[in-house]
């Protein structure tokens, strides 16, 4: 989702576009993080590596008379998706909506810098040649403003939110995941006790 302003193509400098553009990469970041966590996690959690065990287990006696119930699991791990997906959307949104209120307003910030671009240059661009001297002055404090957005402390700020907002949405779905899986968890380690019982039997 894009933050507010941030895709405005209609930025007077290109260092204000830059600007606008890494603000909205800061803000992509969580989502990105995110993604590929929920990704891994699919494949990842205890309820996925139960049921991969009892696959393997499963498939190895499958010509056997201990497999009764080959199908009870199949849909185990849309079941597992499933959980994965209501869990994601249960996510608290707070610290997700407090960094995107700091990006909207750096945002912001940029665009009244440029804005104060445009003004300087319509003044000084209108007046007789050459420019004032204070016309460079203005632009030159222009830049060292915006590049005070994206300054090494306002970044080391962003990367602070992306890693709070990232690290407590995992901890959620984990939480999350986990409480919603157990049940399925448990049938599984049951079942296959009883494969490998049943095994070592014949």
């Amino acid at each position: 989702p894009e933050v507010e302003g941030a895709a405005d193509l209609d930025y007077f400098r290109a260092e204000s576009r830059w600007t606008a553009n890494a603000l909205q990469a800061m803000f992509d970041e969580v989502d990105t993080r995110l993604g590929d966590f929920i990704d891994e996690l699919k494949v990842s959690n205890n309820a996925s590596s139960a049921l991969k065990k009892y696959n393997e287990t499963a498939e190895a006696v499958k010509d056997s008379p201990c497999v009764t119930t080959s199908e009870e699991f199949r849909t185990a791990q849309d079941t597992i998706e499933s959980v994965i997906a209501t869990c994601v959307d249960a996510v608290p949104q707070e610290d997700k909506n407090k960094f995107r209120s700091l990006i909207n307003e750096s945002i912001n910030k940029t665009r009244e810098i440029d804005n104060s671009f445009r003004q300087n240059s319509i003044v000084c661009t209108s007046l007789r040649l050459p420019p004032p001297s204070s016309c460079k002055a203005t632009e030159k404090k222009l830049l060292a403003d915006i590049d005070e957005i994206m300054s090494c402390s306002e970044v080391d700020t962003f990367n602070y939110h992306i890693a709070v907002t990232t690290e407590n949405a995992k901890d959620s779905i984990n939480a999350c995941v986990e409480n919603g899986t157990k049940d399925l968890i448990i049938k599984l380690e049951t079942a296959l006790k009883s494969l490998e019982s049943c095994q070592s039997r014949s």
